[in-house]
């Protein structure tokens, strides 16, 4: 499952950089979005497998504000840094241009479906 994130973080990264909205950072926003996905699948599994119904909206915030914190601490400071974007770029910077290609328009649907289903999931979980 990490090498779906490390995929979505590189294609990130590499966006940024060609654009040049960033050249010298790229990986602080990738980071940021890759943690929003994460938390979002939480948040969706969380909902699916009705682990805790909570009674007020107050209860929900306090068990929710902390993860994504958490999440995205460690995802910028851990996981996908600068090196593991000069790692993984070897890995997949020769990759096919068509198969990149659609690849990174799966990416884009995957976060545009995501909205979906962390409002969903929010709305199940809160009373």
């Amino acid at each position: 499952m990490m090498s779906f994130f490390y995929y979505i973080f590189y294609r990130i990264c590499s966006f940024y950089k060609k654009k040049e909205i960033d050249k010298t950072h790229p990986e602080i926003y990738a980071s940021a979005i890759v943690s929003m996905m994460q938390i979002s699948v939480l948040m969706f599994l969380f909902s699916l497998c009705n682990i805790r119904k909570f009674n007020t909206k107050e209860e929900f915030m306090l068990f929710i504000t902390p993860l994504p914190i958490v999440i995205m601490i460690v995802n910028a400071l851990f996981i996908f840094t600068r090196e593991t974007y000069q790692r993984i770029e070897n890995k997949w910077k020769k990759e096919n241009q068509r198969i990149a290609y659609i690849k990174g328009i799966l990416i884009v649907l995957w976060i545009i479906l995501i909205l979906p289903l962390v409002i969903g999931s929010v709305h199940f979980l809160t009373p």
